[in-house]
């Protein structure tokens, strides 16, 4: 049985050039023109009219004669190649889970918008990345990442046990000598890379065969930001599998080095969330703010500068931070120590062995009042 489209405005939708693109990776051919803006496209024995601008009061209707005619070459229904059309000037990124949970093809709510967000955040992570290789990604992202992720649409479901489909806008190139790689096309392929590089890591991880596997890999793309999302998106089932496919817009050449999907277990979601926080402990935060108490102070004699250890915040634990300061505000930490004082400051939160130092301080300050949420009264040593 095959399903018919007819709504003018949704097939409206579909862009000329998305339309012209399509057929010519299909095997179409143009065979001349109806009127300028209008050419005839052949395959075989099929003929159909591709207005150029939308402007023409039938653009709906040679749209729908379109989906008609490929629809007949393809042998498959108007709405199976409606869907692809809609993807065509994208990336298409599709998650599919196998779980007992999605036997029929549904989630319970819940879960299943869990699963969405956890997509997104893999097509985020994979974003981060594209833009600086990082183990992990805190605060305020870069404005580039905000105004991709703004451009990334949730396409139509599919039966399949459970199957997400994404896409990630790909405009053609207008110049083939001069274009550059569009900052869509390198983000989903650092999707694939990180989430294979990811892969190996844990099986490297697992057979003892690097001390840090998943630290070596940021270089390509894998974060803690990643190893998070990977961790929960097979929604605490032990027996799911997730794969993970790209199918790449014709309107750019598909990369010849990249793997187009990847199969993941959900044994791996334990080491995934290990790795996440291994990650986060080992790298640098910039524009880190330490709130706490000072319980140590060093400087040494006929010296300015001297080193603090403040007692705060990192990770949802408390912990003991060495900081560097200069002569008065060393000064200004000594006063706050004396008088039991809290303290703040900026900086780029490092792991060192197995404590932590805030490098590059600035802004710090002493709160003139006591705030029982943040004062420690400890003899706590640092670590």
């Amino acid at each position: 049985m095959k399903t018919d489209i007819r709504d003018d405005n949704l097939l409206r939708t579909l862009d000329p050039r998305t339309l012209a693109g399509y057929l010519k990776n299909r095997g179409w051919t143009m065979a001349g023109k109806f009127k300028s803006d209008v050419p005839v496209f052949a395959k075989d024995a099929l003929q159909v009219l591709v207005p150029m601008t939308k402007t023409y009061a039938d653009y709906g209707l040679r749209v729908g004669e379109l989906l008609a005619a490929l629809s007949e070459d393809e042998k498959r229904s108007k709405v199976e190649v409606f869907e692809d059309l809609m993807f065509t000037s994208a990336d298409k990124i599709r998650f599919r889970l196998k779980s007992p949970l999605a036997r029929r093809g549904v989630l319970p709510i819940n879960l299943g918008v869990t699963f969405v967000e956890r997509a997104r955040d893999v097509i985020q992570a994979a974003a981060c990345s594209a833009v600086e290789k990082k183990p992990y990604y805190h605060g305020r992202r870069v404005q580039k990442v905000e105004d991709y992720m703004a451009r990334v649409y949730l396409g139509q479901t599919e039966r399949g046990s459970f199957v997400l489909n994404a896409g990630s806008p790909v405009s053609a190139p207008v110049d083939q000598l001069v274009d550059e790689e569009p900052f869509e096309r390198m983000v989903t392929k650092t999707l694939l890379k990180s989430v294979s590089a990811a892969k190996e890591a844990a099986a490297n991880a697992t057979l003892g065969l690097s001390d840090s596997p998943f630290y070596d890999a940021h270089t390509v793309g894998v974060s803690a930001n990643l190893c998070s999302a990977l961790s929960e998106i097979f929604l605490g089932d032990e027996d799911s599998v997730l794969e993970i496919a790209l199918h790449w817009s014709p309107l750019r050449p598909s990369p010849k080095t990249v793997e187009s999907s990847i199969h993941l277990e959900s044994n791996l979601s334990t080491i995934f969330y290990e790795a996440s926080k291994a990650l986060k402990k080992r790298a640098p935060r910039d524009d880190f703010e330490l709130r706490g108490s000072v319980i140590k102070l060093h400087r040494e004699e006929a010296k300015d500068d001297g080193q603090i250890v403040v007692y705060g915040l990192v990770d949802e634990e408390y912990r003991g931070v060495k900081v560097a300061l200069s002569g008065s505000v060393y000064d200004e930490a000594a006063r706050a120590h004396a008088e039991k004082l809290p303290v703040f400051v900026e900086g780029e939160l490092c792991r060192v062995g197995r404590g932590y130092q805030l490098k590059h301080p600035r802004n710090f300050g002493v709160v003139e009042y006591i705030d029982e949420e943040i004062l420690f009264d400890f003899d706590v040593d640092s670590e």
